[in-house]
């Protein structure tokens, strides 16, 4: 899964960021601890008490996105 950031998230200030977006690149969602919370809502697991919100963007399969270049993007 590609990540898409959108232009206001810093990704510096935000602990263990860089280690759940690894996860979420590989596709490794049991790691990242990821739950549905809602309809085309996700969290993952940041630490012990923050958590991340992200959705996927309704793209038809085999669609691209031409910034990103394949179908399946979480948008953080």
């Amino acid at each position: 899964m590609n990540v898409l950031l959108y232009n206001e998230i810093d990704p510096a200030k935000i602990p263990g960021f860089k280690k759940m977006r690894a996860y979420l690149e590989a596709d490794d969602f049991r790691s990242a601890e990821v739950k549905k919370v809602g309809d085309n809502l996700y969290r993952a697991r940041l630490d012990r008490s923050n958590r991340l919100l992200f959705s996927n963007p309704p793209l038809p399969r085999g669609s691209s996105c031409p910034d990103i270049g394949v179908y399946q993007t979480a948008c953080l």
